[in-house]
């Protein structure tokens, strides 16, 4: 994905909790990752984390009551951002980056019920997925019980 300097994204949400890896290739993003525990309060709210220009983000971000955790990504870093944390970046530079959804034993059940909700085809499609792959793994002995 690339995107231009001073563009930025709106506060999101994986869909499905699913996590989100990033991996920027060239230029530089700031992060603003929220805090889970305030997911309540962000989505009473909504319309106090939601920023429309560039230039007011800082001194709206000071007048809400919960602060997000700041991350400046450049190239070769990788951040990840949890399933359920709201979030946004800005681009710094012209940026061009890769993101992947992230499921594992932690956020798998999340992820099934929120699909269920949706669509019973995703779901059969994460769980054929999941079994195929499960499938694949082979139990290696562990040298130190031997």
């Amino acid at each position: 994905i690339s995107e231009k300097k001073e563009t930025f994204s709106g506060l999101d949400h994986e869909k499905c909790y699913k996590g989100k890896w990033s991996s920027l290739l060239s230029g530089k993003k700031l992060w603003l990752v929220y805090p889970s525990t305030f997911n309540s309060e962000i989505n009473n709210n909504k319309s106090k984390y939601l920023f429309n220009d560039l230039e007011n983000i800082i001194e709206s971000i000071d007048m809400n009551l919960i602060k997000p955790f700041y991350a400046i990504q450049e190239p070769g870093d990788l951040i990840f951002i949890p399933g359920n944390n709201h979030h946004m970046h800005i681009n710094l530079e012209d940026t061009t980056a890769l993101h992947k959804d992230f499921i594992n034993e932690i956020n798998y059940d999340n992820v099934r019920i929120a699909f269920k909700r949706h669509n019973m085809e995703d779901v059969k499609h994460l769980e054929k997925t999941i079994k195929k792959n499960f499938e694949k793994l082979t139990r290696t002995p562990n040298p130190i019980f031997k």
